[in-house]
């Protein structure tokens, strides 16, 4: 991993797990961008809906 600190690229050893977990939080982060950039965009479904699509059909319950 690089580390910029003073406008300098530093390099910071990272064990396997840690990287891993890192990633872990980028993704996790990503996903939260991408959900505000939808709500700022209007996209946006109603829960209602939401939990009627994915309800199951009462034979396959």
């Amino acid at each position: 991993m690089a580390n910029i600190q003073s406008g300098e690229a530093e390099i910071v050893p990272q064990n396997t797990e840690s990287y891993e977990k890192t990633e872990e939080v980028l993704a996790l982060l990503n996903i939260l961008v991408l959900g505000r950039r939808h709500v700022a965009e209007g996209r946006l479904t109603p829960a209602d809906q939401v939990r009627e699509k994915i309800r199951l059909p009462r034979s396959a319950e």
